[in-house]
């Protein structure tokens, strides 16, 4: 009966650490698809970008297609934008970019936030919109500078992986097994 405590116990341990990794998603690897989109949603404005995330390093330069204003720079869990001049993006219904896990390698994406150092004047979480396995950023009308920062947060999550409440009574329920073992042959 030792034993098969023992075996149990390792195996929710077990369980538990591989689920966890499973969680912890990083752009660093992935290929990315970056496409800029103007004067809407719907029409791609210039050539598409392919990319393998590393880090450091900055993945797209002169974004988009040549254009020496912008830089996409990616992190584990972070795109870092700059800027190499001033300007303003044209006002339309759509002026920005999206970006696409084109492999669908990425755990989904579950969440988009601003991060501190995002200095951009009238860029807000209204302007981001994600899908489990793209992103876009529409900062039509926005001006920029070579001091503008753009620093988005990126949460992920996996369909597969169970919520943590559920993690936690698949243990408690290891070692209620355990336990009644123990008690049962007392």
């Amino acid at each position: 009966m030792k034993s098969l405590r023992k075996v149990l116990i390792s195996a929710s341990f077990a369980i538990s650490a591989l689920l966890a990794a499973s969680a912890n998603a990083s752009f660093i690897g992935a290929e990315l698809q970056a496409r800029y989109l103007f004067p809407d949603a719907g029409s791609q404005f210039s050539n598409t970008e392919t990319f393998t995330v590393v880090d450091p390093g900055v993945e797209v330069s002169f974004f988009p297609d040549g254009d020496p204003r912008t830089n996409l720079d990616f992190s584990a869990t972070n795109l870092f934008v700059t800027y190499n001049s001033s300007s303003s993006w044209t006002t339309a219904a759509f002026n920005g970019f999206i970006v696409e896990d084109i492999n669908n390698v990425l755990d989904d994406i579950v969440g988009v936030s601003l991060n501190a150092a995002t200095n951009m004047a009238g860029l807000d979480l209204s302007r981001i919109s994600f899908t489990a396995d793209s992103f876009s950023v529409n900062w039509n009308g926005l001006a920029f500078n070579t001091s503008t920062v753009v620093s988005l947060d990126f949460q992920f999550g996996s369909q597969e992986v169970p919520e943590p409440a559920i993690l936690w009574l698949f243990g408690l329920g290891l070692l209620g097994l355990v336990f009644s073992t123990k008690t049962a042959r007392i």
